[in-house]
């Protein structure tokens, strides 16, 4: 497939078939009371998403005037497109291209909007948050919520991110997890690390969690 017609697809076809999916679901928010103690008193907070989960969470929050970090790739390219038609506004930028400027936009961003990261992307590994989340958490002072979501039925692709997209009418769970508040004081590569790998724990619980609650091994 060419890029223009990708880019067609992205910007017109893609936004059309999202927005009636999820106009079939039904969904049903777990523990919305991490939601409202992760903000500030700009009512400001920092999103981490796992990339494979996104699909969920982008549209729940698509009214909130999040800013999301998407990838300077050409895949990025697509998503971005398709995330600012339902929505959100996008800084480009990633661990492996345009890492600098994509922190410093985002920092910016910080002052006057909500954050979103998909904190895996663009490459992986899965389910292991890039250090950027922390230190964006850092310098711009906004709590980190972790968010995921699971659907029953769905697909789950095989790319590396193992995506999953409800089928039309899923039962369909956004989940928020205990906020992770990064103090000015976390500075040096091991109090960084020690904070990521405690982001990873939750996200990783709170999707197991999500899943379960999806497939009615646990009571939402």
């Amino acid at each position: 497939m060419n890029e223009r017609l990708q880019y067609i697809l992205a910007d017109y076809v893609a936004p059309w078939l999202v927005r009636g999916l999820a106009s079939t679901l039904r969904i049903q928010l777990v523990d919305s009371h991490n939601l409202e103690a992760a903000k500030d008193a700009k009512g400001h907070y920092l999103i981490a998403c796992l990339h494979g989960r996104m699909f969920l969470p982008v549209w729940q929050h698509r009214k909130d005037g999040v800013t999301t970090l998407v990838s300077r790739s050409r895949d990025g390219e697509l998503v971005a497109r398709l995330v600012h038609k339902l929505g959100h506004n996008t800084v480009r930028g990633s661990s492996h291209r345009g890492a600098r400027e994509g922190l410093r936009e985002m920092v910016d961003a910080g002052k006057r909007s909500i954050l979103g990261m998909m904190v895996d992307g663009p490459r992986g590994p899965r389910e292991d948050p890039k250090a950027g989340t922390i230190a964006i958490a850092r310098l711009t002072g906004q709590t980190i919520l972790p968010l995921t979501a699971s659907a029953s039925p769905n697909w789950t692709f095989g790319s590396w991110d193992k995506f999953q997209l409800p089928k039309p009418f899923a039962k369909a769970y956004v989940l928020y997890g205990e906020p992770l508040k990064v103090p000015k004081s976390a500075k040096g590569a091991e109090a960084m690390e020690e904070l990521r790998l405690e982001l990873k724990r939750r996200l990783v619980a709170l999707r197991e969690r999500a899943d379960r609650i999806a497939t009615g091994e646990d009571g939402a």
